[in-house]
């Protein structure tokens, strides 16, 4: 990947998103983990949602617009971790 201009390719990392430790990664894992985790992947198969502690950020189900840190963060802070969350994303977080 060096001859194209990445020095480091990563199967997945961790971040922290105002208060919550974050898996980012490309394909959601099966089943769910026990962290947030915010995925790409599925394309619109999820669309607008946020299924148990999995984030879709395809650029389809955010109108074809990077996701803001602002609008995930709310959707964190709003989703309880182990439950079954399924949240769509408002309008006005987009």
């Amino acid at each position: 990947m060096n001859r194209i201009g990445f020095s480091v390719v990563l199967e997945a990392a961790f971040v922290k998103i105002g208060r919550h430790n974050v898996e980012l990664i490309h394909v959601p894992t099966s089943p769910a983990p026990s962290h947030f985790q915010l995925h790409g992947h599925v394309h619109e198969k999820r669309p607008k949602k946020l299924i148990l502690t999995q984030l879709n950020l395809c650029v389809e189900v955010w109108d074809y617009k990077p996701a803001s840190e602002k609008a995930i963060l709310s959707i964190l802070d709003k989703a309880v971790p182990n439950q079954p969350n399924t949240v769509d994303l408002p309008s006005s977080d987009l």
